[in-house]
């Protein structure tokens, strides 16, 4: 019963830390590359490689 009421935490955690990294991610790619449709581009795929 532990696991099983520790577990929505565990995935609130785990999609609070995914959107936070790929936030930075973005954030990153947004500040260093000018082309912007090339940043969305692979944030696209980056989503894509993540959740395949």
């Amino acid at each position: 019963m532990k696991v099983y009421r520790i577990s929505p935490f565990a995935l609130i955690w785990q999609f609070v830390a995914t959107v936070i990294g790929i936030g930075i991610v973005y954030f990153i790619l947004d500040y260093f590359l000018v082309l912007k449709p090339l940043s969305y581009s692979v944030v696209f795929y980056f989503f894509l490689f993540l959740f395949h």
